[in-house]
């Protein structure tokens, strides 16, 4: 899984659920700390193309800014 952390303002963060959701299977958000509007975003590796275009459309309607990655995929 690849999880980024994002900033969003507090008033954005249901609508960034909702359309996170709308998309089954591509990601999983969770809010890492609500007052700052901190959320992490999770997705399988294959869609990490796909989740970074959905994040990037996202920011043309929200202010939406990456503050962090994290690589947790597991290498055998």
């Amino acid at each position: 899984m690849i999880t980024r952390l994002y900033q969003v303002a507090r008033s954005e963060l249901a609508y960034l659920q909702f359309i996170i959701e709308s998309y089954e299977g591509i990601a999983i958000m969770s809010t890492v700390d609500r007052a700052s509007g901190t959320v992490s975003i999770s997705c399988p590796a294959p869609f990490s193309a796909d989740v970074a275009e959905l994040i990037a459309s996202l920011g043309t309607e929200i202010a939406i800014r990456e503050i962090a990655e994290r690589d947790t995929q597991r290498h055998a």
